[in-house]
């Protein structure tokens, strides 16, 4: 099993044992006396790990925001747990047999290499603003890859609701994990820092 693999269940076991306690909790069987602050933080953290895990175009994401969030719309939506965890253990079980993190990797891996080389040749020709955004996104969508390799949560709760943690929060995240050390990161807050600049027009801020 791949660490990638291991993070990933680590991730959803996280959750699936949110269900649990909830289960424990409940004293009727359709969890109708279970508050709906509950179950709504429950389902957007399920939502969050599957979007993680498996995407959100997945067949289990589509499964899982059939569900409806808002008990006043459907009365009866808290009955709906049960099937949220089944989604997410056979999300679980996907992962833990090879099915999905195989073709994830591979995809990834390309379109970094792609998106990387782009970035090159739009330098080489001159482009260094452009090429600046364009690695500095495929930077970014690493530190991501990396957080969820070592299990670090790459959203962030504002309110009720669930944000992607910024980049420099990423890059911090890792650091403080030990996944890299100081200077790695100072590099990485530099790079960002490039990013920022041509993405707001401030083209003076930086040169090849």
């Amino acid at each position: 099993m791949t660490d990638i693999q291991s993070a990933f269940l680590a991730q959803l076991d996280l959750v699936l044992t949110q269900f649990k306690e909830i289960t424990l909790q409940a004293e009727y069987d359709d969890f109708s006396d279970i508050p709906y602050d509950v179950y709504t933080r429950f389902h957007m953290v399920a939502l969050a790990v599957i979007d993680r895990v498996a995407g959100f175009n997945s067949i289990y994401a589509k499964q899982a925001n059939s569900f409806p969030i808002d008990g006043k719309h459907l009365p009866n939506s808290k009955m709906q747990l049960p099937l949220l965890a089944g989604i997410l253990l056979a999300l679980r079980d996907d992962i833990s047999n090879g099915f999905l993190n195989t073709t994830r990797e591979l995809i990834h891996g390309e379109v970094f290499d792609d998106f990387l080389e782009m970035a090159d040749f739009l330098l080489n020709e001159g482009y260094k603003d452009a090429a600046a955004i364009m690695g500095g996104g495929v930077l970014e969508n690493h530190l991501r890859q990396l957080c969820i390799k070592n299990g670090i949560d790459i959203d962030t709760a504002v309110g009720e609701k669930l944000q992607k943690k910024r980049a420099d929060r990423l890059n911090s995240d890792l650091a403080h994990a030990g996944v890299y050390g100081k200077s790695d990161q100072k590099n990485i807050t530099a790079w960002l820092d490039l990013r920022n600049n041509a993405a707001h027009a401030h083209y003076d801020a930086y040169s090849y």
